[in-house]
Order: C-alpha cells, then sequence, then structure tokens
C-alpha cells in the first residue's frame, strides 16, 4: 500500500516509514483511529488503483 500512494518516490516512502516506525509515540486517539482506518484505507487504495489505466 505504502508503495501505491507514494508512488515509489523514495524520498515520500522514507518520510512516511519514519513517521510509522514512531507510533508508540503517537497521540493516543490518532494512533487508534490510525489503526481502525488502515483496513479501510487499502481497500480504498486498492479500488483506486484498479481503476486506473497507468498500474
Amino acid at each position: 500500500m505504502v508503495e501505491k500512494v507514494t508512488q515509489g518516490n523514495p524520498e515520500i516512502t522514507n518520510s512516511f516509514l519514519q513517521v510509522d516506525k514512531q507510533r508508540e509515540k503517537w497521540n493516543k486517539g490518532e494512533k487508534e483511529l490510525i489503526e481502525e482506518a488502515e483496513t479501510y484505507l487499502e481497500q480504498i487504495v486498492k479500488f483506486l488503483n484498479e481503476g486506473r489505466v497507468d498500474n
């Protein structure tokens, strides 16, 4: 999912992964929201990418 969202841009991917690796420092509410939403967000990205011609 990360590669699809960042379109493989190494700078954006690296930034995302640096933030993601620090989840223990996230605000509890934000962390819970993101973790609950991850499956849904993955489904959205998959759906959007299936409709793209340039996969």
